[in-house]
């Protein structure tokens, strides 16, 4: 017999929801050969991504919090948020 526990604190723990505005320009990887090459990212700039409450690491600049994470931590890409929120979303 097989089932699924959730657990009562998972309403706490649900995706948080937030717009990218800065990205890099990839991740250096390096083949068998010891040869550097340069993957871009999947993120774009202005594209709504969920994200898990522990993700990232919160930092703070002139009165502003701004979360820094890798791509890894991202769960998933919102297509038409903005749209929804009354900005221009990006697909």
């Amino acid at each position: 017999m097989g089932g699924l526990y959730i657990p009562d604190n998972a309403e706490k723990d649900k995706p948080l929801l937030g717009k990218i505005i800065a990205v890099g320009e990839g991740r250096i990887t390096r083949d068998n050969e010891g040869n550097e090459k340069l993957t871009p990212l999947k993120s774009t700039v202005g594209s709504f991504v969920c994200y898990g409450r522990y993700a990232g690491q919160a930092m703070r600049v002139a009165d502003k919090t701004y979360l820094i994470m890798q791509e890894e931590e991202v769960l998933c890409d919102v297509v038409g948020y903005g749209a929804l929120d009354g900005e221009s979303a990006k697909g």
